[in-house]
């Protein structure tokens, strides 16, 4: 093509016309010129879609690790809210009741007397992050939306298994070192010789402990599932929100 238009040139300036040589000359500019705009254009095309497929593939991947989130919260509600059945029982049947003789772990204390350390997946976020491919979503209210539910999992998050930390060293400490029915029970130990008169006496130590341990640990499965709750519920309006715009 270019060795045509070279042999056009050469022929129009050897027979001398001139104009016709200038208005070939535009053309073939204007020509060459349309070619390096389509050429960008295609170019900047293929740039587009190669931003939007790995922009839809980090969505996606996020989507799962939101998925996975919810699947995680409600294993983690179903769990704490067993372990608060197990309080109930205790403060309502175990204590002020000498008839029921406890014979098993989950029938005097819930759970394992201490808090699940909580967390979110947060692998995707914090590659587009980093690498700050989050920006290529092109869409700011997104993008806000994605970082305000991390921000608000990671400060709850610390905070509560902070709190949960300092629960479970306080449980501890209020056992005491005199009170090992939890370890006779954990052992399966005989517990016939114990003196069980406690269970139906408020004044006693021993019921003290139970009774405190039990009611702190039901305040601390609540706030617990508190947040569970809110991380399920922004978890929810943000797959909801990513499916709306990306779909």
């Amino acid at each position: 093509m270019i060795k045509i238009f070279r042999k056009i040139r050469y022929d129009l300036m050897e027979k001398n016309k001139t104009g016709k040589y200038l208005k070939y000359a535009i053309g073939e500019i204007t020509l060459i010129l349309i070619g390096i705009i389509l050429a960008l254009q295609l170019n900047s095309w293929n740039d587009n879609r190669m931003v939007k497929a790995e922009s839809q593939e980090l969505l996606d991947r996020l989507v799962m690790d939101l998925e996975g989130d919810l699947s995680y919260f409600d294993a983690q509600e179903l769990e704490y809210k067993k372990w608060s059945q197990q309080i109930d029982l205790i403060l309502d049947q175990v204590l002020d009741n000498d008839s029921v003789k406890i014979s098993e772990w989950d029938q005097f204390a819930a759970g394992r007397m201490s808090m699940n350390f909580l967390k979110v997946n947060q692998i995707t976020f914090t590659e587009m992050f980093n690498s700050g491919k989050i920006l290529k979503l092109n869409n700011y209210e997104i993008i806000r939306e994605i970082k305000e539910y991390y921000q608000f999992a990671e400060i709850e998050l610390e905070k509560l298994n902070s709190d949960n930390e300092i629960f479970y060293k306080w449980s501890l400490e209020t056992y005491g070192d005199e009170f090992n029915i939890i370890h006779r029970l954990l052992t399966g130990r005989n517990l016939d010789f114990i003196d069980w008169s406690w269970r139906n006496n408020p004044k006693r130590k021993e019921y003290q402990h139970i009774e405190s341990i039990n009611i702190y640990y039901k305040l601390a499965i609540e706030s617990n599932i508190e947040i569970i709750n809110s991380l399920q519920d922004k978890s929810k309006q943000l797959i909801k929100r990513i499916s709306e715009e990306f779909d």
